[in-house]
C-alpha cells in the first residue's frame, strides 16, 4: 500500500511558531519599547515613582538588561522611595553591569533607609577599588560623622587631602576634624587652608585660640572642654558635641561639660534637656550651668522657669551687667514689662561704657514703644556715641527716630550703618520700612529684597518676607 505524502517540510517549521501565537510572547519587544516610552514621558512630567514602575516592567520582560534595572532603581531613590530603589539596583549590580553613578545612588539608598553601616561598606567599596571621586568621601564624612564615628570620618579626610592637596575645603574640614584628637596635625591644615582661601581666616584663627589654649592644659577633660568651646564658637556643633563627649569619658561627673554637651545638641535641633538637667544636678551652684539652663528655658517659651535660675546667678555675680540682661529679657518674655525696664538700666549703670547695653535697652523702648523719647533715643545716643564705626549702634539711632517719627534723620543713620557695613541686614529692612512709611513702594521693595537675600531664614530675613508678602502679593 502507498504511503500517504507528509505535510510539506515548511508546515513542520512553522509548527513551533504557531503554539507562541496563543502564548502571547511575539508582543514582548513591542511591550518592552511600549514601557519604555511611557516611561520617558512619565520622567518628563516629573512621575519619578510611575517612571520606574513602567522600566521595571520592562527589565522583567528583558532581566538580563542591568541598565534598566539601574535606571528603575535611580528614579525610585529621586522619587523618595530608597527602600524601592534598593532591590532593583542590586539587581543591576549582580548582573555586573552597575555604574559608578549607580554604586553611589545604592550607598544612597541605603543611608535613607536608616542602614548607614551598608551605605558606608557600598561607597567603601568603590574607594577601596581605587575610585577617586569627591562625591563619595563627601558622603562618607557626613554619615561617618551623624554616627558620631569622628576618627573614622578624620581618617577619609586625610585619604580625601591625598588626591585633593591644593583643595582649601577640603584642608579645611580636614584640619576640624583632625584637630579633635591631635592639634598638632590638624592645627597646620586649618592655617594653610585659611592662606589659600581668605574666607576661611576667621574662623581658623577663632579656632586657634581655643586650640593653642587647650593644648597648654594637663587636665584632660577641661583640655577636651576647651575644644568644645572653640568649635562652638565657630557654629560647629557637631564636631563641639563630640568634644564634649570625650571630656564626659575622661571625667562622668563633669557638670559643665554635661551642660555645653545639652546646649551642643539644641543647637543641632535635639532636645538636650537630660544632659541639662543632669548637669543641674551634678553641680547647681555652677554660673554655666545656670546660664545654659536659663537659655534652653527661654527658648522654650517658658521664661519663669529661665527667670529663678538667672535670678540664682546674679545672687553669685550681682556686679555681672550680661547676666542683667538676661533676666530682663526673660521677664520682658513673661510680659513683666517694669521688672524688664529695671534690670536693662540696671546693666548700663554696671557698665556705662559698654555700647551693647545701650543698644539693648534702646531696643527694649524701641519694641515696646516704652517712652521712646525719654529712654529709647538717649540709649540709643549712647550707643551710637560709643561705638560710632559699629553698623548695629547706627542702626539702633536709627530705629529710635524712625518710631518718633523723624523719618530723615533715621535715614541718615540707617545709610551710616551700610557705609560700615554695605551688607547689614537690619539697616537695609529698616531703610524698607522708612520707604514705606514715605509711600516710595519700589524703593521699599529694593531694600526689602536686599534684606532677605542677606538675611536668609533669620529673624530679619523672615520680617522682610513678610513684609514683601504684605505690600507686593502679587510680585
Amino acid at each position: 500500500m502507498k504511503k500517504s505524502a507528509g505535510p510539506p517540510d515548511w508546515v513542520w517549521i512553522l509548527l513551533p511558531l504557531l503554539f507562541l501565537v496563543p502564548l502571547n510572547l511575539f508582543p514582548r519587544p513591542l511591550q518592552s519599547e511600549r514601557a519604555l516610552g511611557s516611561a520617558r514621558l512619565s520622567v518628563e512630567r516629573g512621575r519619578y515613582l510611575q517612571a520606574a514602575s513602567q522600566i521595571e516592567r520592562a527589565a522583567e520582560m528583558m532581566p538580563w538588561r542591568g541598565d534598566l534595572w539601574e535606571r528603575a532603581g535611580s528614579l525610585s531613590l529621586q522619587g523618595g522611595e530608597p527602600e524601592r530603589a534598593i532591590p532593583a539596583l542590586t539587581r543591576a549590580q549582580d548582573l555586573g553591569s552597575l555604574t559608578l553613578e549607580g554604586e553611589i545612588a545604592l550607598g544612597d539608598a541605603y543611608q535613607q533607609t536608616g542602614d548607614a553601616e551598608r551605605a558606608l561598606k557600598s561607597w567603601r567599596g568603590l574607594v577601596r577599588g581605587g575610585v577617586r571621586d569627591p562625591e563619595i568621601y563627601r558622603r562618607m564624612v557626613e554619615v561617618q560623622s551623624n554616627q558620631g564615628l569622628t576618627l573614622d570620618a578624620a581618617q577619609t579626610l586625610r585619604d580625601w587631602l591625598s588626591f585633593k592637596k591644593n583643595d582649601p575645603a577640603v584642608i579645611f574640614e580636614a584640619g576640624l576634624y583632625i584637630s579633635l584628637t591631635d592639634i598638632k596635625e590638624g592645627l597646620p591644615l586649618l592655617l594653610r587652608a585659611a592662606s589659600l582661601n581668605p574666607e576661611y581666616e576667621p574662623r581658623a584663627r577663632s579656632l586657634q585660640t581655643s586650640l593653642n589654649t587647650a593644648d597648654l592644659q594637663e587636665d584632660g577633660a577641661y583640655r577636651k572642654l576647651l575644644i568644645g568651646r572653640g568649635y562652638g564658637a565657630i557654629e560647629e556643633w557637631l564636631l563641639a558635641e563630640a568634644a564634649f563627649r570625650q571630656a564626659i569619658e575622661i571625667q562622668p561627673d563633669y557638670a559643665e561639660a554635661w551642660a555645653l554637651l545639652g546646649e551642643s545638641l539644641q543647637q543641632q535641633g535635639r532636645n538636650g534637656f537630660a544632659e541639662l538637667d543632669r548637669a543641674r544636678n551634678l553641680n547647681p551652684d555652677s554660673t554655666l550651668v545656670n546660664v545654659l539652663y536659663a537659655l534652653y528655658w527661654q527658648r522654650a517659651g517658658k521664661p519663669d522657669r529661665a527667670v529663678q535660675a538667672l535670678e540664682e546667678i546674679i545672687r553669685k555675680e550681682p556686679l555681672n551687667p550680661t547676666w542683667q540682661i538676661e533676666l530682663a529679657n526673660a521677664y520682658a518674655g513673661m510680659g513683666k514689662i517694669n521688672e524688664a525696664l529695671a534690670h536693662y538700666q540696671r546693666a548700663t549703670e554696671l557698665d556705662s561704657q559698654s555700647s551693647s547695653f545701650w543698644q539693648a535697652l534702646a531696643s527694649f523702648s524701641i519694641l515696646y514703644n516704652l517712652d521712646v523719647t525719654g529712654i529709647g533715643l538717649p540709649a540709643a545716643r549712647k550707643a551710637a556715641a560709643l561705638a560710632p564705626d559699629d553698623p548695629a549702634s547706627q542702626d539702633i539711632m536709627g530705629q529710635a527716630l524712625l518710631k518718633i517719627g523723624d523719618l530723615n534723620t533715621a535715614e541718615r543713620f540707617f545709610e551710616r550703618a551700610l557705609e560700615h557695613n554695605p551688607e547689614y541686614a537690619p539697616a537695609l529692612l529698616h531703610l524698607g520700612i522708612l520707604n514705606l512709611h514715605r509711600g516710595e513702594t519700589q524703593r521699599a521693595k529694593t531694600y526689602l529684597e536686599n534684606a532677605l537675600s542677606q538675611a536668609g531664614d533669620g529673624p530679619t530675613g523672615k520680617q522682610a518676607q513678610r513684609l514683601l508678602q504684605a505690600y507686593y502679593p502679587s510680585q
